[in-house]
Parts: structure tokens; C-alpha cells; sequence
């Protein structure tokens, strides 16, 4: 399942961004929905999602402030599974963006049993580091405790990720810690 509000956005991928996509678009299993997210989750009739990712533009006033409201939240909340089920949304720069890092945590932990905040290193965003959230219903979820699984073959062909590097993530600095916590 992949929403997207823009379909231009969509046949740009496919035209510029081809090995990044990797044929994802013409994947018989997708289902491709331009509308907007919000009004899909409102609708849409699958019950459940395991995963639920939104990249959306920059949590700030404007037009997509909307997605980063207890309205967005609560139905997203409804719509991950009860116990498997988890969020995952960008959340900004530690270091920069501390004031909004801290008010989107705290409006997570208002509705979802399970928030963790993480960081990786991404050298086109300021300070070459962003920041996400993830969330979930189930309260024994850990995200910090899961590493590199799956087929052996897939994780040697990997340039990036290991577990050392998935670990790494949430470990946050002292200051941020006691900052979210207080």
C-alpha cells in the first residue's frame, strides 16, 4: 500500500529516480492510491496496517500541519495492528529542532503506549542528521533491540545498515534524553 497526495511526485520517481524505485511502481502487489493520506485513512477498508511509514514535508505550520495532529495520530493509532502494529514518521534534528522534537514526543506519548526517538545520518539535511519517531500499540515493543535478520545474502549485499548501526540510532545523547523525558 502506498498513498501518495501528488502523482506527479510518483511518475518523477519512476522517470528520475529509477534504481531507487527499483521497480517498486510496477510491482503487481502495490496498491497505489493518489489521494490524500489523511482522508485514505478515514476510508480505506483494510482493518490493520504492520507498518505504517509517513514522510511527509516538515512538521510546521502550513498545509500539511494537519499530519502532525492528535486527529492524524488517533487514526493512525486505530489503524496500525494492536500488537505487531508500528508508526514511523520524521521528526527533525535533535540539535536544531529541539523545542518541536520534544512537543511531537509528548503529543505521541499522549496516544501511543510505545514512542522512541531516533537519529541517522543523512548528509543532505541540516547538520547531516534527521530525526523520526516510532511508535506503537504494543507496550513490550522494543525498536532498539531489532538488528539486520532476514536472508544472508540480502544483508551482505547492504552498504549501510548493520545491526551496530540500527543500535547506534537510539542511542541518544544525554541532553536529548533527559530533555524528552523531562
Amino acid at each position: 500500500m502506498h498513498v501518495e497526495i501528488d502523482g506527479k511526485v510518483v511518475e518523477s520517481c519512476k522517470r528520475l529516480c529509477p534504481k531507487i524505485s527499483a521497480g517498486a511502481f510496477d510491482d503487481s502487489r502495490l496498491r497505489l492510491n493518489i489521494t490524500d493520506g489523511f482522508a485514505f485513512l478515514k476510508t480505506d477498508a483494510d482493518p490493520h496496517y504492520d507498518v505504517a511509514i509517513v514522510d511527509s514535508s516538515d512538521p510546521s505550520q502550513g498545509p500539511n500541519e494537519y499530519l502532525f495532529q492528535d486527529d492524524f495520530y488517533l487514526l493512525l493509532k486505530n489503524r496500525i495492528h494492536p500488537k505487531h502494529g508500528v508508526l514511523c514518521f520524521q521528526a527533525e534534528h535533535q540539535w536544531l529542532h529541539r523545542g518541536l522534537v520534544k512537543k511531537l514526543y509528548e503529543r505521541c506519548k499522549r496516544i501511543f503506549p510505545v514512542v522512541w526517538y531516533y537519529h541517522t545520518q543523512v548528509p543532505t539535511y541540516p547538520a547531516g542528521q534527521i530525526g523520526f519517531f516510532i511508535c506503537s500499540n504494543d507496550p513490550d515493543y522494543n525498536p532498539a533491540v531489532v538488528g539486520v535478520t532476514g536472508d544472508s545474502a540480502f544483508v551482505d549485499e547492504l552498504k549501510y545498515y548493520t545491526a551496530d548501526v540500527h543500535r547506534a540510532a537510539f542511542a541518544l545523547p544525554a541532553f536529548v534524553k533527559r530533555y524528552l523525558d523531562s
